[in-house]
């Protein structure tokens, strides 16, 4: 059963009068919620408001933060019920994002997998709060194999069905993860690299790294970003404590899935479908 809420166009300003806050103005907007600048009793803060809360969106990102070890992630002052309104710290500083923006690739990729150490060592409770990835991502790579059957790269998405069902027979304990970590999402303050953003999820915690191994992807050729994945992925992995194979096949997965789950028109299709075949190579080795 799905509860969902729609919040009202006024509900910013009514929260700031309930929650004695000054507003500032929206900083970033997204289908999902937006998110405005605020005086607190703390100091400067975040108000995040959602659109619409259901059992489908991000109801466990505060629960998520709330465990995580210290210094790891944005502090949430207070939420509201069902979570619709969000008050956390403000805080200054560039995303990693800007730091590649900047060629600072290496700086980028081990603050992040710092921030991803700090994730394996909290502890989380409640772990039934949080989604599990892996049935639904089982039941969509069955959904694509049965519409590929005609594809003319069915066989890449049957090499990474192979890889899912190899990744879920040796995982040995799934852990509480971020579950959309990438450069964006973490802030690099005075006081180190700290989380933003999370949707907190249930995952075999090498699944984490699919998309910050290329992030960025587009224009790059293929070889090119076979090189950028071996870079970064013994980075990762030994943030996390696991080999550096294990992210490298997550991420073959997840190529896979976007690829034949999506239209041939989609925009996400065609930038990870030419890469498709070559990551499955250096997922296989």
């Amino acid at each position: 059963m799905k509860i969902r809420i729609k919040t009202s166009k006024d509900a910013p300003q009514a929260i700031a009068k309930r929650w004695n806050l000054a507003l500032h103005g929206c900083v970033a907007k997204t289908p999902r919620a937006t998110v405005y600048k605020v005086d607190a009793p703390q100091g400067p803060a975040a108000l995040k408001i959602y659109n619409e809360i259901g059992s489908a969106g991000e109801g466990a990102a505060v629960q998520f933060l709330r465990h995580l070890e210290p210094g790891a992630g944005v502090k949430i002052y207070r939420s509201s019920a069902w979570r619709a309104a969000v008050l956390m710290e403000w805080l200054d500083g560039p995303a990693l994002s800007a730091l590649l923006v900047n060629g600072e690739e290496d700086t980028a990729t081990r603050h992040l997998a710092a921030v991803a150490g700090a994730v394996a060592r909290s502890r989380f409770k409640l772990h039934a709060q949080y989604r599990r990835v892996m049935p639904a991502l089982k039941t969509n790579l069955a959904n694509c194999r049965a519409h590929a059957v005609d594809h003319p790269e069915a066989e890449n998405l049957h090499r990474a069905i192979a890889l899912f069902d190899h990744l879920v027979a040796t995982t040995t304990q799934e852990r509480i993860i971020h579950g959309d970590l990438h450069f964006g999402n973490v802030v690099l303050t005075d006081d180190g690299p700290r989380l933003i953003d999370p949707k907190g999820l249930r995952a075999d915690p090498a699944y984490e790294f699919g998309r910050v191994l290329i992030d960025p992807s587009h224009d790059v050729r293929s070889d090119a970003l076979i090189q950028r994945i071996k870079r970064r992925a013994p980075i990762f992995a030994d943030g996390i404590g696991v080999t550096p194979e294990r992210p490298i096949q997550w991420l073959a997965v997840r190529l896979a899935q976007r690829v034949f789950s999506n239209s041939p028109k989609d925009a996400s299709r065609q930038e990870f479908a030419p890469h498709l075949a070559a990551v499955l190579d250096l997922a296989e080795r």
